[in-house]
């Protein structure tokens, strides 16, 4: 073998005997977690897991104001030894034996859960930790800390999004432990986004006693009773009207939850509060139109109920108010069941498809008797749901006119702005249908023009869309205009083959500051 060889085996053997000895075969050290009511004692286990370990000592470190630390118990096969309160959170654990400990549990920790102790729960953790072999080698460890949770009853309010004008639905849902028997809330939420309209008792309530109260602007009082422990689940659903604009929002705040057992006595309790936001209806959003309406020469008006589900949409439910008019005759399509409700003054619709809605579907027509010019036929309490029995916060409703006019109905979004260094620019999402979509005389071509005017009523800009034809009685527009002097405010004026139609519910309105 070659000398630099020899060197260099010489070499790497003495480094080796220099080297110190290296920590024996590593093992664990775990603090158990537990979770308890408050007033509970709850113990926690320290756990070493070596084949190794013979003595040590260390520190188990908590949050006094938070846990009220009541005893210790050490492991009768852990040796000798002693478990201190050495200073407020703060526990010295020291342990000897002439042999490796074989049993896991070094000492048991008993804490009492106080009204301090977080739901969200408080660590138990360790430091200063020395653990030996028999030859007082160091053996390694990793370390696993745990924590001590508070349990409480749980009143959670779910989110949801609309549409101006439309309904949104919510639910309040209770979980954890223990399970109430009772209790009282209030929801409070802004008057000027949202109005209550109904608290519906869902099926895990069946035996409680469910009151609500509504008058009070702002809030709904909540009271529930039982005389078991109510079942985890959905308690019930709050329904909202969505009076606010587009791009507006409350929180369901959860306030003054009040929750007590069989026995009448109180239980702790968490809350988790819920948005609802109102949004601008998007092109592919699910879309239910009620076109038609024109009065005939007997007096009879006939409307059609469509359905844009825009493959959302596997079925859903509103209500027409009828406004005073009768009830003629009703077509429905075989997926579809309506009923005459309120002694005749409103319409009941609701469907179900066993696949996502891909295409525009017609659910019904409608025809009425002794019909009333001028009478807007609103879908209300509209539910949409989705493959999975969900309900899809947006979407779009369209009402429908009852008119003896050649007319129209229009309906938009709101106006998006943009102030640019050239001037104003404006985008309008606009929907139209025929008011005469049943009669021989459909509109074939609209045309629509956007115009912009200044705060003296002064026309600064204007934009026309070119003619578009009404497909099955029914268009959606994107208008824009353009304005190189200041616009406050916009109009749009609705055509066919150049002359004016008279458009229900004419479409004008103010425009923001934009930017």
């Amino acid at each position: 073998m070659k000398k630099w060889k020899w060197r260099l085996l010489a070499v790497v053997l003495t480094l080796s005997l220099l080297a110190p000895p290296l920590s024996v075969r590593a093992g664990s050290l775990t603090v158990t977690s537990v979770t308890g009511a408050r007033g509970d004692e709850t113990a926690v286990e320290l756990r070493l897991d070596s084949q190794e370990v013979c003595s040590g000592s260390l520190n188990v470190l908590f949050d006094s104001t938070k846990l009220e630390f009541v005893s210790a118990e050490r492991s009768a096969e852990s040796g000798q030894g002693a478990v201190n309160l050495t200073a407020p959170g703060k526990l010295r654990v020291n342990f000897a034996s002439t042999e490796p400990l074989t049993q896991p549990v070094l000492c048991r920790l008993t804490f009492r859960i106080t009204a301090d102790t977080p739901t969200a729960g408080t660590p138990i953790t360790l430091d200063g930790v020395r653990l030996y072999d028999q030859n007082a080698k160091v053996v390694s460890t990793s370390l696993e800390m745990g924590s001590v949770t508070r349990s409480c009853a749980w009143l959670e309010m779910s989110s949801s999004e609309t549409v101006e004008g439309q309904a949104a639905r919510v639910e309040l849902q209770l979980s954890g432990s223990p399970l109430p028997a009772g209790g009282s809330l209030t929801v409070v939420y802004d008057p000027a986004v949202l109005k209550p309209t109904a608290v519906i008792p869902l099926d895990q309530t069946s035996g409680v006693r469910l009151t609500q109260n509504l008058s009070e602007s702002g809030k709904v009082y909540l009271s529930f009773a039982s005389t078991a422990a109510i079942p985890a689940g959905k308690l019930c659903a709050l329904v909202f009207q969505a009076v606010g604009q587009s791009d507006s929002s409350t929180q369901l705040s959860l306030e003054d939850a009040c929750l007590f057992d069989e026995n009448g006595a109180a239980i702790d309790s968490g809350v988790v509060s819920g948005t609802i936001g109102v949004v601008l209806p998007e092109q592919n959003d699910p879309k239910l139109w009620v076109l038609g309406g024109a009065i005939q020469a007997d007096g009879t008006a006939k409307l059609g109920v469509r359905v844009d589900g825009r493959g959302l949409v596997c079925g859903g439910q509103f209500t027409l108010d009828l406004s005073g008019m009768t009830v003629q005759k009703v077509e429905a399509d075989s997926s579809v069941v309506w009923n005459c409700g309120d002694s005749g003054k409103t319409l009941e619709f609701s469907w179900a498809s066993a696949a996502p809605m891909m295409d525009e579907t017609m659910l019904a027509t409608v025809t009425l008797s002794g019909a009333v010019g001028g009478t807007y036929l609103t879908p209300k309490n509209v539910y949409l749901f989705d493959a999975g029995g969900n309900s899809i916060g947006r979407f779009d409703a369209r009402r429908g006119l009852v008119s003896a006019r050649a007319e129209i109905t229009a309906a938009a979004d709101t106006a998006q702005t943009v102030k640019t260094d050239a001037g104003t620019s404006v985008s309008l999402a606009m929907d139209v249908s025929d008011v005469r979509y049943y009669t021989d005389e459909q509109v074939s071509l609209v045309t629509c023009v956007l115009a912009l005017y200044d705060s003296n009523g002064r026309m600064t800009g204007v934009g026309m869309q070119t003619a578009r034809p009404l497909e099955d009685g029914t268009a959606e527009l994107q208008l824009t205009a353009d304005a190189s002097l200041p616009a406050d405010s916009y109009r749009v004026i609705v055509m066919e083959s150049g002359q004016l139609i008279p458009a229900g519910a004419a479409v004008s309105g103010s425009l923001d500051a934009g930017g």
